[in-house]
């Protein structure tokens, strides 16, 4: 098996399991939280990622996410006084993360 075709392949089932996690996740998650404070954390989970981007190499992808989820842990407590469980917080990273690959921004935490 080439590289490309194992590249493609785990790609594929990232995406898939991605999908999963949002779909059944995000809903726990809106029910729990308004949509104005979920807006916020995605806001925020976004701006942490791209910020994780500007300072990591992509070879740093575990001190990206680290800072990440410490950034919007800090932020979700003190702006909106809301707590997320690791689970959760991973869920909306990996959506936020999927959504930008998808919009074709450069490198973001993998």
């Amino acid at each position: 098996m080439t590289n490309d075709l194992f590249i493609k392949i785990v790609s594929a089932i990232l995406s898939i399991i991605i999908a999963l996690i949002t779909a059944y996740v995000i809903p726990a998650i809106k029910s729990k939280i308004s949509s104005q404070d979920l807006e916020t954390i995605l806001w925020i989970i976004e701006t942490a990622v791209k910020c994780a981007d500007q300072i990591f190499t992509k070879d740093q992808w575990q001190q990206k996410k680290t800072y990440v989820m410490q950034y919007v842990i800090d932020m979700a407590d003190k702006y909106i006084h809301i707590k997320l469980t690791p689970e959760e917080l991973d869920a909306l990273i990996e959506g936020v993360v999927n959504e930008l690959h998808e919009n074709g921004v450069r490198e973001v935490i993998e």
